[in-house]
């Protein structure tokens, strides 16, 4: 894990300090949160907890921005921490660094280092290192160099390095939300160490999260229209997916870029590979995504059953491809005013001639539900929602129905809108 990144919590009241080890640090590939005191490192600490592979403590520091350094920060900080820590039954390992001048210093630090640190030296290495002791080491730093050791060791830095094509995209300053990574972070948490989390709950709807956070992104960057989100800032799940993966939207009358000419829509203009369409659709039906997904911050349940984690996780793994592959095409189509103009906007209907009597033919028609070798579900020449699960082999009648504006309108020039599936 050479290029693993090491996240670490630095609470100092001195940013001199803090800057005179960020070379050192770099070097190692670890990443130096500084917080100038407690009240600052309790933001950083929920914000990062699940990736913080340490934290680093001076002895004798500042509680929040108004109070004065005092003697007893050691103790009052490790109260708070073992409850936060306690709560979310996860450990960061925790050390102090500190010039060792204080008043009582041995006193105080020896209060500080319970039992329970002294138990877990076998697994974090040592507790206490003195300013002096680092400086004397030269190039070396046992410090870091513990960290890293330590780090590398963590479940958490292990799934980040697993996943670093994907994860590189997530966070905040990435292309998608640092609420994806957190949960994407904790489900496969929860897949490679189930005994680290216990309780965790297997649900759909984090995913969905995820989904709608990379559609979000997607239109930062132009790739997809605002025509795919309401007034309220809902983001239409359904024609989102078929616009970025070069398909013609149900609803909304734009496609990316050009159509062409084999069946199997290999050489469709696209943001996201033709060939995982059928991939992703598997996983919108497996969530019971709605069309339009209400705001991101509702958090409705919907809980699988246990026996189906394993294809949670396996969609959890699919949805990571498609991260990283999104994240990928972003890279190099940087330009958001020449991404808006691949937008295209599609033909509806067909000659008005013919148009009365054909959509009067199949309102009301019933037929059998199939499915072709492509995937597409139709009655007979009406194509079918892909939202949602549809029997096939069952009788079925058309109750409304409108033009088809997919590719697949050749043949099936008519959308079936609603249908009532007979007993």
């Amino acid at each position: 894990m050479e290029d693993a990144i090491y996240k670490v919590l630095w609470v100092d009241d001195d940013p001199n300090i803090v800057e005179g080890y960020r070379l050192a640090a770099g070097k190692r590939n670890i990443i130096l949160l500084h917080a100038l005191h407690w009240a600052d490192a309790q933001v950083i600490l929920e914000r990062e907890f699940d990736e913080l592979t340490a934290i680093i403590l001076d002895a004798n520091c500042k509680w929040d921005a108004k109070s004065s350094i005092y003697g007893e920060f050691l103790r009052d900080v490790l109260s708070q921490l073992n409850k936060r820590q306690g709560r979310a039954d996860k450990y960061i390992p925790w050390y102090i660094l500190s010039a060792g001048t204080m008043e009582k210093f041995d006193e105080v630090v020896g209060h500080a280092i319970d039992r329970e640190r002294k138990e877990m030296e076998p697994e974090w290495g040592q507790t206490l290192y003195l300013k002096d002791q680092i400086k004397s080491a030269g190039k070396n730093n046992p410090l870091f160099d513990n960290i890293r050791k330590v780090g590398a060791r963590r479940s958490n830095n292990i799934i980040l390095y697993r996943h670093r094509s994907a994860f590189r995209y997530l966070g905040d300053g990435s292309y998608f939300s640092a609420e994806a990574r957190h949960i994407m972070l904790k489900v496969l948490s929860a897949m490679y160490y189930p005994e680290e989390n216990l309780g965790y709950t297997y649900a759909g709807n984090p995913i969905r999260k995820v989904i709608e956070y990379m559609f979000r992104g997607a239109n930062k960057w132009g790739l997809l229209p605002n025509d795919f989100f309401d007034d309220l800032g809902n983001v239409n799940i359904w024609d989102s997916m078929q616009y970025l993966f070069g398909q013609n939207p149900n609803n909304i009358p734009i496609r990316f870029g050009n159509v062409g000419t084999k069946k199997d829509y290999s050489d469709y203009d696209s943001v996201l590979p033709v060939s995982c369409l059928n991939l992703f659709k598997g996983i919108l039906n497996f969530l019971n995504v709605d069309s339009h997904t209400k705001p991101v911050e509702d958090n409705e349940p919907y809980t699988i059953n246990v026996p189906a984690k394993d294809l949670f996780f396996g969609y959890a793994m699919q949805i990571l491809y498609l991260i990283s592959y999104l994240g990928n095409y972003i890279d190099s189509h940087q330009d958001v005013k020449a991404n808006l103009t691949k937008a295209t906007k599609l033909e509806t209907g067909v000659k008005e001639a013919r148009a009365d009597d054909l959509l009067a033919k199949y309102k009301n028609f019933t037929g059998t539900i199939c499915q072709d070798s492509l995937g597409n579900y139709h009655i007979d020449k009406c194509l079918l929602s892909y939202n949602g699960y549809h029997p096939v082999g069952k009788q079925a009648t058309i109750t409304k129905v409108d033009w088809n504006t997919k590719q697949s309108k050749d043949l099936y020039p008519l959308f079936a809108v609603y249908i009532d599936v007979l007993p």
